[in-house]
């Protein structure tokens, strides 16, 4: 097998459908689906790191109480809970440490993917590593 770097082997992640991942290389895409030719698309994108406070925060954490109380009890609680930027600091931090420690990211966000049209230059680096 020829051990030369790839054009293709920078870091990004090769897709036969744009949602699944999993290939490192072109090279790597092609090998697993040997049924892939000249002229059809497959996706290539860079994996960026998920930050999990995106999906909850402390923000969101009070508004949600706000709204749940406000469903419960009507207009007594519409002023509550009444929370400083200092308590929902805390609550942040909280909820970063917590999730590290809990819930570990084992997987990627995919950005700047794109399309790629395999080319027959493409097929032949393949055939050519194959040896």
């Amino acid at each position: 097998m020829n051990d030369e770097p790839h054009p293709d082997d920078d870091g990004r992640l090769w897709s036969l459908d744009g949602h699944y991942f999993n290939a490192a290389t072109l090279r790597d895409l092609l090998d697993t689906h040997a049924d892939l030719e000249a002229g059809d698309v497959v996706f290539v994108g860079r994996p960026a790191a998920v930050q999990p406070l995106t999906y909850v925060n402390a923000r969101s954490i009070v508004k949600q109480l706000s709204e749940h109380a406000r469903d419960d009890c009507g207009e007594a609680a519409e002023d509550w809970p009444r929370v400083g930027a200092g308590a929902e600091r805390e609550l942040d931090h909280f909820l970063a440490d917590w999730i590290q420690r809990h819930c570990p990211v084992d997987f990627n966000r995919m950005g700047d993917v794109t399309e790629h049209l395999i080319s027959e230059a493409d097929i032949d680096r393949t055939k050519s590593a194959r040896g």
